[in-house]
């Protein structure tokens, strides 16, 4: 419980009022390393922060298979593109994948 007073009235937060710190948002992931066929170039995730979502992998699986996208995660650029429903599962969303 926090109290704050603002022009002589005293307002009390409670902890059940404060905004959640995990929101969900949606992410647009994309890389240009690797372009080859059979390869995925962007994908739109469901995740609570930046690092999250540069750490999904657009298939929905691991990072073991860096055939299809970039081998460091570092290289992977991030765009906020809005919050995301609550119904909204974490993880991808829909991806872009470059089939040969």
């Amino acid at each position: 419980m926090n109290k704050i007073t603002l022009a002589g009235t005293t307002f009390i937060i409670y902890d059940h009022m404060k905004p959640p710190t995990d929101m969900k948002k949606l992410y647009l992931i994309s890389q240009d390393t690797n372009m080859d066929y059979d390869s995925y170039d962007s994908a739109v995730v469901c995740a609570t922060n930046p690092t999250k979502a540069r750490h999904t992998h657009p298939s929905g699986g691991t990072w073991e298979n860096t055939r299809t996208w970039v081998k460091d995660p570092a290289k992977v650029t991030v765009e906020y593109l809005g919050k995301a429903s609550p119904r909204t599962p974490i993880g991808v969303v829909c991806a872009s994948f470059n089939a040969g």
